[in-house]
C-alpha cells in the first residue's frame, strides 16, 4: 500500500515480527493486529465479548473492581485504536499501540517532526537490543526482512542511497535486503 501513500519515490519496510511478539509490558506499547471490519461485523464482534462476560459472571465478579475496569477500558482502547474499514483488508497492518498518558515508557522518547507539512509530536522506539526493556531483535539488522522502492522515476538512485543508508546503519549485506518493485509507475494525466 506505499504506492498509495509514498509518492513517486514510495518505499515498502517489510520487518520481522520477533520485536512485535515479545510478551512484555515493560515497553509500555502493545502491538496488535488489524481487524477489518464494516460497523456490523464490530457489532457482532462486541456482542460476542458481552455474551461471554455474562458466561462468565462469576469469574469477572471475583476480580478486584479496578482491576476489571482496567481490563475493560483496555479491551476497548484496542478495539478502536486496531480496527479499519473492511477496505484496507490487503494491507495486513500490525499497529504499535503507544499511549503515554496511560502507560509512560522508559524507553520511548517523544520528538518533534514535520510530517506531510505538519509539525507534530511523535513517539520514536529505539532500534536497538534491550531485552530487559522489552525491545528483543529490535535493531535494525534484526528487525529489517527487506526494504521495496517503488514504483519510482528514480529507481537506482533510491537502491543505491537505500544500500548505503542502512549499511552505514550496520546492516551486514544490505544490498540483498533492498529490492526494486516491477511493479510500473504510473504517470499521472
Amino acid at each position: 500500500m506505499w504506492r498509495a501513500y509514498g509518492g513517486q519515490s514510495g518505499v515498502a519496510l517489510v520487518v520481522n515480527n520477533t520485536p512485535f511478539t515479545a510478551d512484555t509490558n515493560n515497553l509500555g506499547a502493545y502491538s496488535s493486529a488489524v481487524a477489518y471490519l464494516n460497523p456490523e461485523e464490530f457489532t457482532a464482534e462486541f456482542k460476542v465479548i458481552a455474551q461471554k462476560m455474562d458466561a462468565n459472571r462469576a469469574l469477572l465478579a471475583a476480580l478486584p473492581l479496578d482491576q476489571l475496569l482496567s481490563s475493560l477500558f483496555a479491551m476497548l482502547r484496542f478495539a478502536v485504536l486496531a480496527t479499519k474499514h473492511p477496505g484496507f483488508k490487503e494491507e495486513r497492518e500490525w499497529r504499535i499501540i503507544y499511549s503515554p498518558a496511560i502507560d509512560k515508557s522508559k524507553v520511548i522518547t517523544p520528538a518533534f517532526a514535520t510530517i506531510r507539512g505538519i509539525p507534530q509530536q511523535i513517539y520514536q522506539i529505539p532500534l536497538l537490543n534491550s531485552p530487559e526493556n522489552g525491545l528483543v531483535n529490535a535493531n535494525i539488522s534484526d528487525l529489517l526482512d527487506r526494504l521495496i522502492i517503488g514504483p519510482t522515476t528514480q529507481p537506482l538512485t533510491l537502491y543505491k542511497t537505500f544500500v548505503a543508508i542502512l549499511t552505514e546503519a550496520g546492516v551486514q549485506n544490505a544490498a540483498d535486503k533492498v529490492f526494486v518493485s516491477e511493479i510500473p509507475l504510473r504517470e499521472a494525466t
